[in-house]
């Protein structure tokens, strides 16, 4: 939710301390005008302690460092306030004629004009014709093809397609609609009461905020949630956890609030946090986007809460919308100028920004950008909503302004920051297959799991080759380049903690296999194909079942985890090995490849207690599908269906009349296990 409504609550915040740093500031201006620096510094330093992230107290302070002829201090303060506004400081002042001979000062003129230099990657999604709608949040109705809109001003949800903009309810509600989440046919929303939802002072419905529920395909409210016994709440964003949980989060009591039974109940709170806005999850870590102070990491295993440590170059105020991407944080940042969005890479812990990147800065339909949501790769967001334009509900609009939707792609983003893929080429000697595979399965494998496990990989797999050069291709998995340089020191913790090699017998390793070469290959995130992969099984018909390859976790509709699935590429990329192990204790194998004369996919699936299956199908419409032929009325019918999250759907079908009616048999969700 946009800036001056967080600014002013931080303002009621600090208002305890507000004399002592309004007089430590009086105090360090008037020794600037004795000419007492020494003691400006001091003052200075003391009313910054009190509002460490204020920008004009940092430049009062890169400007007393400077004074006292503190070099790299006073640079160093300078970047920090740039960082935060490159527009409206100016560095080109008698008072930092101390810095201008360095060449630190130098590149300050530098960054100040890369970081005003814009950055344009999207296009236009959609312009919003009715130039008095307040838009805050944007959704997508699969159902409808609609965009959906949540206005401020208005207090309604808009739906909008090919031109055609209306209300999705029929009367407004009480509170400005803030944000919006999507779950199935259900539609999450949040709604707050504040001035610019056209609400006096002496309005019950001020600082007051609800969470809706509502049925897409019907567009009717089935019930809403407020917090008990809490007189004051602010609502802005609504996400869904990975268990389908429902999340929001309050700016008012600085909270994260999730459903639970029908009651809203308290999740995680924070007196560190003065205006919270975005919040998303990765793993069991919530991140937390303060308005004033930047981003916060919460544990849930631990239960502890962590600001992220960042550099002077990047500034972490001024965030509003907040999505978890690839395990790194996008976020949309209108409190620092000029507006952008960044893409942050952390490191292992999640302690601090190791990377980052401008996706889009400066954009010229960026007039406030707010929130949005992932989609196929690409970030569908606010560029242009009303808080400027905003007078108690009233839109001020003289410039006829219209609110703009961008869609910025992302696939080639996450792919500038290379995942590593370690491959390790083997050939076995003298037949000792089984001398081989123990020895790697037993180690090399073992502590592979146990890295995945901890977050030190994202993936690995063996596979066999048909190269007479080698038989054995072993590959390894990063996320980036910090994890590769990472692992020689978990291995060397892993290894005292299990200390020998486990071998099959009395032979060494170098007795039953050679290591004939090994590859480091930078590519995106999903599991790469080795470069010895057949020519011959490289078409895009070849390719299609590629979105099954990995190491999976296996879930029923409940979210029960039901087995383990590792897929992986045999015969040189001719093929597709299935090595599913059920938790219950069953087991099954089946190999998959696409046959040129019939150009179809065939699978043939043998199950430990001996259940066999044969299946022929192709991808078309968005999945891969195969059955078998009917015998005595009965077909078997398994579909795979890639998901925008990366996940994949596996549905298993019978029919016992010859395809007239269908039973489900088999629903799983294969969610991988290299992220």
């Amino acid at each position: 939710m946009r800036s001056f409504l967080s600014f002013l609550f931080i303002l009621s915040v600090l208002t305890v301390n507000a004399q002592t740093y309004q007089s430590h500031f009086q105090e360090a201006s008037s020794a600037y005008k004795a000419g007492d620096y020494s003691q400006m510094l001091v003052e200075i330093k003391n009313s910054h302690k009190l509002r460490p992230h204020h920008q004009t107290l940092i430049y009062y302070l890169a400007i007393a460092h400077s004074l006292n002829s503190n070099i790299d201090s006073a640079n160093y303060w300078l970047r920090e306030v740039l960082s935060i506004d490159a527009k409206n400081y100016d560095i080109d002042i008698d008072d930092f004629e101390n810095l201008k001979s360095t060449q630190a000062y130098k590149d300050l003129s530098a960054y100040q004009a890369e970081l005003l230099k814009p950055i344009i990657n999207s296009d236009t999604a959609i312009v919003i014709p009715d130039e008095e709608l307040h838009i805050e949040d944007v959704a997508y109705n699969p159902f409808e093809n609609r965009y959906l809109l949540s206005s401020i001003n208005k207090r309604n949800i808009y739906s909008f397609k090919i031109g055609e903009l209306k209300p999705l309810f029929e009367n407004p509600f009480p509170l400005a609609i803030t944000g919006m989440a999507i779950q199935d046919t259900i539609l999450w929303f949040t709604g707050a009461g504040f001035s610019q939802a056209g609400l006096d002072e002496n309005d019950p419905n001020l600082e007051t905020s609800k969470l809706y529920k509502a049925d897409l395909k019907t567009d009717i409210v089935l019930d809403s949630f407020s917090v008990e016994d809490s007189e004051t709440n602010v609502f802005g964003d609504v996400i869904l956890s990975e268990s389908g949980k429902v999340l929001v989060s309050d700016s008012k009591t600085n909270t994260v609030y999730r459903l639970e039974n029908g009651k809203l109940k308290e999740w995680i709170s924070s007196d560190e946090i003065l205006s919270l806005q975005g919040v998303d999850l990765i793993g069991k870590k919530v991140f937390l986007a303060d308005y004033s102070q930047g981003l916060f990491v919460f544990d849930t295993v631990q239960q502890s809460m962590k600001k992220i440590q960042k550099s002077p170059d990047l500034a972490l105020k001024g965030i509003d919308g907040l999505y978890a991407y690839k395990n790194g944080l996008i976020v949309i940042q209108n409190g620092v100028i000029p507006h952008r969005i960044v893409y942050l890479k952390f490191d292992e812990e999640y302690n601090k920004v190791k990377s980052f990147k401008y996706l889009e800065k400066n954009h010229p339909a960026m007039g406030e950008p707010t929130l949005g949501y992932l989609q196929n790769d690409s970030l569908v967001y606010i560029a242009t909503s009303f808080w400027e334009l905003n007078e108690n509900g009233k839109i001020k609009n003289e410039k006829g302004i219209k609110p703009v939707i961008l869609i910025l792609p992302l696939a080639e983003t996450y792919k500038s920051y290379n995942s590593v893929s370690v491959f390790d080429y083997v050939k076995i000697l003298d037949g000792k297959n089984q001398e081989v595979y123990h020895f790697y399965e037993n180690n090399w494998a073992e502590f592979r799991r146990y890295a995945l496990a901890n977050g030190f990989i994202s993936g690995f797999r063996m596979m066999k080759s048909e190269s007479d050069e080698y038989d054995i291709i072993l590959e390894t998995q990063y996320t980036d380049t910090i994890q590769l340089n990472n692992i020689e020191k978990h291995y060397k913790n892993w290894f005292e903690r299990n200390p020998g090699t486990n071998l099959l017998n009395e032979l060494k390793p170098n007795d039953f296999r050679k290591n004939v070469k090994n590859e480091t290959v930078y590519n995106n995130a999903n599991f790469s194909k080795p470069s010895s992969q057949n020519k011959n099984c490289n078409s895009e018909n070849h390719r299609a079942f590629d979105f099954w390859l990995g190491n999976w976790e296996v879930y029923n509709k409940n979210g029960d985890h039901i087995g383990t699935n590792n897929i992986y590429l045999i015969q040189n990329g001719c093929g597709i090995q299935e090595n599913w192990t059920s938790k219950m204790g069953g087991a099954g194998t089946s190999y998959n490849f696409y046959d040129v004369k019939t150009e179809k996919w065939h699978q043939s699936w043998i199950s430990s207690s001996g259940n066999a299956l044969m299946m022929s199908g192709g991808f078309s419409n968005g999945k891969m599908q195969m059955q078998s032929e009917p015998l005595n009325g009965k077909i078997d019918k398994i579909s795979w269906v890639p998901q925008e999250d990366e996940s994949v759907l596996q549905i298993w079908e019978i029919s016992t009349d010859d395809g007239e009616t269908w039973k489900e048999a088999f629903w799983g969700k294969y969610v991988r296990n290299d992220f």
